[in-house]
């Protein structure tokens, strides 16, 4: 018998024996009494490879983001995302964390340009390649360049955290002042 989770695994073995005295040998099922494997059975969190926001019309495969020069790094195209691999996975506790551009060097939007249109109540909807995970939006938030503390918020179960550049445009260090990020927690 083998029950689902929370519930114990009981299993019976085929054990070959011999018949005393004649050498035949025989199968018989003899119970298993060993311990419960739900303490050893984990749910299996994949990276996440897709990213879907109907609201602001955003379908995007998902590439795999490090750090760089102690920071996360960003998505290799204008137009993509990724996911910083140092965060949660799809599904898991914790937040994960997905960064896109605004625009690009030439002012032009980018991947996430939209993003800043999102509320509270809109769904976000991402994919590991196997399962679908929807995201409820919960909040926004500007922070400044340079920042990370609000990217390790409790937001209380698995999160989702949206990041893009926001703020004023810095001609000296080319970089925006300030960072915009979309929370969202995992629906029941």
């Amino acid at each position: 018998m083998v029950a689902g989770r929370g519930g114990v695994i009981s299993a019976k073995a085929e054990v070959a024996t011999s018949e005393p005295n004649t050498g035949l040998s025989y199968s018989r099922f003899q119970k298993l009494n060993e311990p419960s494997f739900t303490g050893l059975l984990k749910p299996v969190f994949l990276a996440p490879t897709s990213l879907q926001i109907v609201k602001i019309n955003l379908d995007k495969s998902i590439e795999e983001l490090g750090v760089v020069n102690n920071r996360i790094g960003v998505p290799s195209d204008w137009q993509g995302v990724g996911y910083y691999v140092g965060s949660s996975r799809a599904g898991e506790e914790g937040n994960m964390i997905i960064v896109g551009h605004l625009d690009d060097n030439s002012g032009r939007p980018a991947a996430f340009y939209k993003i800043s249109q999102l509320s509270a109540g809109d769904v976000i909807t991402v994919s590991d390649g196997h399962r679908v995970f929807n995201y409820t939006v919960i909040g926004k938030v500007s922070i400044l360049d340079g920042t990370s503390e609000a990217l390790q918020e409790d937001l209380g179960g698995p999160g989702l955290i949206l990041v893009t550049c926001g703020g004023v445009w810095n001609y000296t260090t080319h970089s925006y002042s300030q960072r915009l990020l979309v929370k969202a927690v995992l629906s029941k």
